[in-house]
Parts: structure tokens; sequence; C-alpha cells
């Protein structure tokens, strides 16, 4: 019987012959044809496919790239400055803006596909297993479907986890490699980018650190390159901190306030307007409904894949002889815990802990590896050969469930036509209103601004209420102008990012006396009339769920003032 030392020394003995670029082309051959196939696909189907406008974050987002900053209100840069990079390249389209998920999820999956490789070689299996292990680990990010969400939606949560997957990958060769030295600046520069986009890329840090303090050979690797790690730490700062503080200190630490609000820590904020409704509900009490909604959405968001990936983290922590994938649970655990805890005291969002399981699908893929086959079972050896068979019921559940959430996912309005049929409840499930119906309302609007024009003589505005519904008019009206925020003027709305920008707010001077169009989340007319000489409701826009947008033309804008103070 082959020996996993005995493979992995023919491996090395391999892969000296052979050359590094081949061996590692070799090893990665199957993954990389699939992440290619997937980029491809994705890319068709955003061009030239895809039915779905701009979600109200993403627009929001591709708003940030029309004002650079060093940071913004809720997040750090990242997303902003990589949407712009997109649009510059390829033009501005919802295709153009989407392709940072895109790319992200490509990058991604081969940093998960060669990590996966690496544990496996780390662990003393064999050139084929550690290929196979590559493929799967890349599999398995494009077959959960939380990460199939961030690899077409372009959320901060795309390019995060690819930062959180580079920088585990880079975390790793330092600790497995006694040669590693300028790893750790790279992987400090990976850190700082990810908390670009994600401020809890900083978790990160605390996984590594505890991976380390339960490996007796790391902890002496790290002290011996202590001035190297010293210094990845340092351009982490400068990378990734710097930026966003820098901002905050310019900007009355308006982040950290909004961080803190998240936690409950309340801010002075004035109450609504008399007869307006709030826009934000009263904060709910604490149920234990919260800890069940957060792990059903865990659940949800790995999909069929739960079962691996919890079977490959809990192998991975009791077989001594796989250290490399026992420091992947490490580096997930505090991000895990970290939310878990939240979820016990408050209501949690389920796509908080995402990365969480990027660092477990390359254990995932080494331990199905091993599993996949006749021939995988028998390079394991025979204390495993006779593998359940719920392993491979695992492994063939996420791709089944995989697929099926992936292609239903290029199609919800299909989907929810087809429950339409069965249930107007089961069709009410599907979040299909998020992602369509801007651009018709933009139809609209632009319809209602022109009979303004001819009427008035003026050039007319468009007020917004919701934030995330002004930046989707900012990009679907024509010639895409800039659109006035309401959100933290009226109804008791927290501060958001256009408040930051004054042509972007109610109290700007050069809105004075032209004529608008007004979009509210309520049936509100009152409220305008105060700050307009007339004010026309023409009822619920289309393109909208149901009772929740309504529009209103307007004529003589007399102004509105911004509140004494304003939450976050």
């Amino acid at each position: 019987m082959t020996t996993p030392s005995a493979n992995f020394a023919s491996d090395h003995a391999e892969d000296r012959a052979r050359g590094g670029i081949g061996s590692v082309v070799r090893l990665l051959g199957p993954a990389l044809v699939l992440i290619a196939a997937v980029l491809i696909v994705r890319c068709v189907y955003l061009f030239l496919a895809c039915p779905y406008d701009l979600s109200e974050d993403e627009a929001f987002y591709w708003d940030w790239s029309r004002n650079l900053a060093w940071s913004y209100n809720t997040k750090g840069p990242g997303i902003a400055w990589s949407i712009r990079a997109a649009t510059e390249v390829l033009g501005t389209s919802m295709a153009s803006v989407r392709m940072v998920a895109v790319v992200s999820s490509a990058v991604c999956m081969l940093a998960v596909a060669g990590v996966a490789v690496r544990v496996a070689r780390l662990g003393g299996l064999s050139v084929r297993t550690q290929s196979r292990a590559g493929l799967i680990g890349a599999a398995l990010i494009a077959l959960m479907p939380g990460l199939q969400v961030t690899g077409l939606i372009s959320t901060i949560d795309g390019p995060y986890c690819a930062c959180w997957a580079l920088a585990a990958a880079l975390a790793l060769r330092g600790l497995s490699d006694e040669r590693a030295r300028w790893t750790w600046i790279a992987f400090g520069a990976l850190v700082g980018v990810g908390f670009l986009f994600k401020y809890t890329m900083l978790m990160l840090l605390v996984g590594v650190v505890l991976a380390v303090v339960v490996n007796r050979a790391w902890r002496a690797r790290v002290r011996q390159r202590l001035v190297w790690v010293a210094c990845g730490l340092v351009v982490m700062g400068v990378v990734g901190l710097l930026p966003v503080l820098v901002w905050n200190a310019q900007h009355e630490w308006a982040t950290v306030k909004h961080l803190l609000s998240h936690l409950g820590v309340r801010f002075d904020g004035t109450a609504p307007a008399a007869g307006a409704p709030a826009v934000a509900a009263a904060k709910e009490p604490w149920s234990i409904r919260f800890f069940a909604e957060f792990v059903g959405a865990q659940i949800g968001i790995v999909g069929g894949a739960a079962v691996v990936l919890i079977a490959g983290a809990w192998w991975a922590l009791r077989d001594k002889a796989m250290t490399a994938a026992g420091a992947l649970v490490w580096f997930s655990l505090p991000l895990l815990a970290m939310y878990l805890g939240i979820a016990l005291m408050q209501e949690a969002e389920g796509n908080w802990a995402i990365a969480a399981f990027v660092t477990l699908a390359p254990i995932a893929g080494v331990w199905c590896a091993r599993f996949a086959t006749n021939a995988g079972l028998r390079e394991a050896g025979d204390e495993v050969s006779k593998a359940p068979r719920w392993r491979f019921a695992a492994w063939h559940g996420s791709v089944i469930v995989g697929v099926v959430t992936g292609l239903g996912m290029l199609r919800l309005d299909l989907v929810q036509a087809s429950l339409r049929g069965v249930s107007e409840k089961a069709a009410k499930l599907v979040p299909v209103g998020r992602i369509i119906g801007a651009s018709e309302m933009a139809r609209e609007i632009d319809r209602r601004l022109d009979e303004l024009r001819k009427s008035t003589g003026q050039e007319p505005f468009v007020m917004v209420q919701h934030y995330g519904r002004a930046s989707q008019m900012a990009f679907y009206l024509r010639n895409q102008p800039k659109v006035i925020c309401a959100s933290s003027f009226v109804g008791g709305g927290r501060r958001v990012q256009q408040d930051f920008w004054p042509d972007h707010r109610p109290d700007w001077p050069g809105l004075i006396g032209r004529p608008a169009v007004v979009v509210d989340s309520f049936d509100q007319a009152e409220i305008w009339r105060g700050c307009f000489e007339r004010v026309t409701p023409i009822g619920e826009l289309p393109g909208g769920t149901r009772g929740t947008r309504f529009g209103f033309i307007c004529e003589g804008y007399k102004g509105l003032s911004a509140p004494a103070n304003v939450g976050y």
C-alpha cells in the first residue's frame, strides 16, 4: 500500500522535475477550466440575457462611484473604487457594474482552489487528490447559493470574500513555508484591501492568531519572521485603515457611530415631523427567533454544501495529519462566533458571516476529494476505503442543490410566475421585486419630467424619500442626473451617504423655486405640501412593490431644513 508520506515525497520529486509553473498548471488545470467556464457564462448572461435591474444597494454603490472619496458613511471605499474602475473600462451599464461581482467570484474560486491544493499537499495526499481537491473547492464556491448571489450582484460581499480567500491563502503559506518572508507583507496588503470593502476583514487576523496559538511549530515560525509579520501589519494599516480613518476624522467619525448603532448604541436623532410615519420601525424586542433566523440564513447561504462543510471541518480538527486544514477552521471560527453571539443579543443580517464559509470550502474540497472515486479511496488508504454512502450523497446533494439554485437564480421572475399558479403566498417569497421594476419606474418619471418642463419652462428635479430608490432613479433616469435624497429630512430617517454631498440634499440652494417629481415610500402628500407651493398626487408608480412607491408632481419648491440632530 502506498503511504501518504510516500505520495508526498514523490509529488515533490515530480514538481522539481517539471518546474514550479508547470506543477501549478497541472494541479489547478481542472479548476481553471471550471473557473473560466463559470466566468464566461456569467459574462454572456449579464451582457445578453439578464432581466434584472440594479438592486438598491448596487445603485447606491454606483452612486458612490460617481463621488469618489477616501471612505463613506457606512462602508470603506473599496466597492465604489471597483465599480468606478469597471465603468471606466466598460462604460456605464448594469452589466459593467456587476462585472465587479463576476471577477471577484472568479478570484475567490481560484484562491480557494489553490488553498485546497496546498492543504492536500501538506497532508501528504497524492497529486491526483490534490488536483481533485482544488476542483471541488472551486466548485463549492460556485454551488453555494449565497456565493452564487455575490457572483452576480455587485455588493461588498463579493470582493470581500475574494480578499478573504486570497489573504487566507497567503497566511497558510506563511505558516507552512519556512522560507516565506514577503508573504506576510502581501498578507497585510490583502487584509487592508479587504478592510476597504468590509471592516470584518480584521476577523481573519483573529483567526490566524488562534491558528498560531494552537500550533507550537507555527508559533516558532512566526517568532522567526516577527519583523516581516510586523511589516505586514504596517502595510495593512496604510492600505486599509488609513483611508477610512482620514475620512472619518473629517466627518465626525460617522462610520464609528453607524457601526455602534447596529449594536444598539443610540445617537441623537430628531422626532419625525408631525404626521409623518417613521421610516425606520422601532427596534423590535429581543427574541430567540433572531438566533434561529440567523442560523437558518447560514444554511440557506451554503445550501446543499452544509453537510460537506461541517463534515470537512470536523475531520480537519480531528485528523492530526491535516494541520493546515485545521488552521482554516480556526481562520473561520472568530467570524462565525462573533455573529452567532450578536444573533443571541439582537437581529443579525444573514450575510454577515458569509466569508467564514469561504475558508471552509477548501477543507470540504480535500475531504470530498479523498472519497470522490474508488481511485481516491485506494489512494487514501485501506482505513477509509469503506467510506459510508452518506459521504457520496452529501457531495452529490451539494451539486444538485447548487445547480438548481444557480439556474433558478438566473430567472427569478419566471420562478415567481410559476409559483403564482400554485399559491400567491409562495410567489411572494421570491425576492424578485428588489431587482425588477426600477427601469420601468424611471421611464414613467422621465415622462412626467418632460411634461413639467413643457408646462413650467423650468428644469425639474427628482426627490426621493428612500436612499436606495434615489440611487436607482439616478442610474436609470435619462442622462443619469443627481437625485435628491430626503431620507434624513422627512420621516425620521437616519443619516445616509447623500447627506454628505451638498448637491444631493433637499437644502441645496439651487433647488429653490423649481418643480419636481417626488417619490415617497408612503402616500403622504401633506408632508410635501409643506415644502412646495403646489402638490398633485399621481398614485402608485409602476415598477414598485404594491403600496410602497407613490409619486407626486410638485411645483415651486420652498426648501427643507435639515434636522438639528440626525441618527446614524
